[in-house]
């Protein structure tokens, strides 16, 4: 009994130790925290700049970019991220559960959605050492929460977000785009959900013809539902 509990104790405080070897390694290496900060290591941080920022309802719809990666993510538009992303200044993102954390200076922001669907994808499969090879489908319900010229928030249940990694909880807003394919879907508010292992594509919704990618998904509770849908 006793080995037993031995055994359990030291699995228990093993995966924390690897991560904690492995930030180590990077440094020791002269990686700095590029690296760290894409393989997902806790606590790594890497330096970036706002390209782009569009506020659409209560969020910011923000792009990022070094001079080695580009990310979408969304955050509350609250003073402190409107501070963070100002005048296109230098930005840290820290690798900090479950989706981000952004300084500048005094000011933080919380990143509450994300977009790179594949990237997220790609890093959780890199994670379990391998990708499925099946296609899985879920039914999915829905119902539009805000539009613009651009994209359109739909609030509702989407089964297959788990295999991008998302954790934002059982209701979601889906970011899609204005494509005639996603037009159709959003007009009834239930379509079959496909989740592709590979390609170009993660997640998406089953068009009458062709499919609607969803481009980012968002925490429900960071969007102000009485913003009525404006399109």
């Amino acid at each position: 009994m006793g080995g037993a509990g031995s055994g359990r104790r030291r699995l228990a405080v093993g995966a924390p130790l690897r991560l904690a070897l492995l930030a180590v390694g990077f440094a020791a290496a002269g990686c700095q925290s590029q690296e760290a900060w894409e393989l997902g290591v806790p606590g790594a941080h890497i330096v970036v700049k706002a390209q782009s920022v569009v506020e659409r309802s209560s969020v910011l719809d923000v792009r990022l970019a070094n001079d080695r990666i580009e990310r979408r993510v969304f955050t509350r538009s609250s003073e402190g991220c409107r501070e963070v992303f100002a005048s296109g200044a230098e930005v840290d993102f820290a690798s900090v559960e479950p989706f981000g954390l952004m300084r500048r200076g005094d000011a933080e922001c919380s990143t509450v959605g994300i977009g790179d669907l594949t990237v997220w994808r790609d890093s959780k499969a890199r994670a379990s050492r391998g990708r499925r090879q099946i296609l899985p489908r879920a039914q999915s319900h829905f119902e539009v929460v805000y539009q613009d010229e651009d994209v359109t928030f739909a609030l509702g249940r989407f089964p297959l977000t788990g295999y991008v990694g998302w954790a934002g909880g059982e209701r979601t807003v889906a970011v899609l785009p204005r494509t005639p394919e996603c037009e159709a879907v959003v007009s009834r508010g239930v379509a079959s959900m496909e989740f592709r292992p590979a390609g170009r594509l993660a997640l998406t919704l089953v068009a009458p013809r062709g499919h609607c990618v969803i481009e980012g998904l968002i925490r429900a509770s960071a969007l102000e539902l009485e913003d009525a849908a404006t399109g």
